[in-house]
């Protein structure tokens, strides 16, 4: 038995974990799994699904964010007879894996909007929602859940602006964000949130270079190794993150791709547990990260950059 899994996986420590999990379980099925880097391009995505067809692959996983290529990927397996579970991100025909991308972004939005009415009471001044330029619509409903769940916890007699900054999915990218915006602004509460935990992180960095970070919180998502960090931080002003728990996918999609090729009846799409990860319960959740060298992400950032 030989599975392929194509993705963008360097650099992104959620991919990465992922695709660990996938590795472990298959070894432990005693199945091939053949990786191809997509890296950020189109072409190598589709050039690697060549690969993965021609290595003859009984199925194959993809991890790829670009939504214009998808159904160009999704076809080429289709027409190949190989099977596809597409991971996080949907493919036309793929059975999906991964977040209820609007649940996920709820359960943030709430977070913030409850935190709001314990410390600041109910007020805030300006919402920013730090979004990737290139965005599928799928994942970005985990934006539109973020806001929905802030207003959902904010009083309708309060009015707050609501930001849409365009941001790289990275902790430079917010730093970067919301430094532009802070060069025009000065709103003294503020609500942050982002597709995951390096982007929120550097948007609150931006506060912490001007000598206001008390002015804003923020809320991640994907609870990545570099973010649960941040989250034992001192002072820091990241007060939770929605994690997927990418660890444990490995066992799931392998158990998945069996009854797909054993012909056994399987959802269209199988949506994962999530849960709010915070200072309090972080080290409950995961206790191994007392094995990790301690950081934070401005100096992970910092390294990487080297």
């Amino acid at each position: 038995m030989k599975f392929g899994f194509a993705g963008r996986v360097k650099g992104y420590p959620f991919a990465e974990e992922v695709l660990d999990s996938i590795k472990q379980a298959a070894e432990k099925e005693g199945i091939d799994l053949v990786f191809v880097e997509n890296r950020r391009s189109a072409k190598t995505a589709l050039v690697n699904a060549d690969k993965l067809i021609r290595a003859t692959v009984n199925l194959a996983f993809v991890y790829q964010p670009d939504y214009e290529i998808a159904p160009s990927i999704a076809a080429k397996f289709s027409a190949a007879g190989v099977p596809l579970i597409a991971i996080g991100f949907p493919h036309p025909g793929a059975t999906y894996y991964g977040a209820n991308n609007f649940q996920a972004g709820l359960m943030a939005g709430r977070t913030l909007g409850r935190w709001v009415n314990q410390h600041w009471a109910g007020q805030i001044d300006e919402a920013l929602i730090l979004k990737p330029p290139k965005m599928a619509p799928v994942p970005q409903s985990r934006l539109v859940g973020v806001e929905a769940g802030i207003r959902e916890t904010l009083s309708e007699a309060h009015h707050y602006g609501v930001f849409v900054l365009q941001a790289q999915s990275d902790f430079p990218g917010g730093l970067a964000a919301v430094r532009r915006h802070l060069r025009a602004r000065k709103p003294k509460r503020v609500l942050i949130a982002g597709m995951n935990d390096a982007t929120v992180a550097g948007g609150l960095r931006a506060f912490e270079e001007v000598g206001r970070g008390d002015h804003c919180v923020g809320v991640g998502h994907g609870a990545s190794p570099d973010g649960r960090m941040e989250l034992r931080r001192p002072h820091t002003r990241l007060i939770g993150s929605v994690t997927f728990f990418p660890e444990n996918y490995g066992p799931e999609l392998i158990a998945l791709a069996l009854k797909i090729l054993g012909q056994r009846p399987v959802p269209a799409a199988s949506i994962i547990k999530h849960q709010m990860v915070t200072s309090e319960n972080v080290d409950q959740l995961y206790p191994n990260d007392a094995l990790r060298p301690p950081a934070n992400l401005a100096e992970i950032a910092r390294q990487r950059s080297k």
